[in-house]
């Protein structure tokens, strides 16, 4: 989260101006996914889109997103 806060406040955007689109998760590694339940509690209006496999790989190890509509 701290690098997307980061990347905001350069661009001069706080708060309400501060907004993410979408999401787009490539694969299930933690580096790269560890961050996505808060970013999405975050930005919850955002779509995640991935791709069929890693949808599968994410609702087996992040509970939080089995409830989730994962964009394929």
């Amino acid at each position: 989260m701290a690098r997307v806060d980061d990347t905001f406040a350069q661009e001069g955007k706080t708060g309400s101006d501060a907004k993410v689109d979408v999401i787009i998760q490539n694969h299930v590694e933690k580096d790269h996914s560890g961050v996505l339940v808060d970013l999405h509690k975050k930005y919850p209006e955002a779509p995640i889109y991935c791709t069929e496999i890693t949808v599968k790989g994410l609702k087996n190890i992040i509970q939080e997103l089995m409830e989730q509509n994962l964009l394929l």
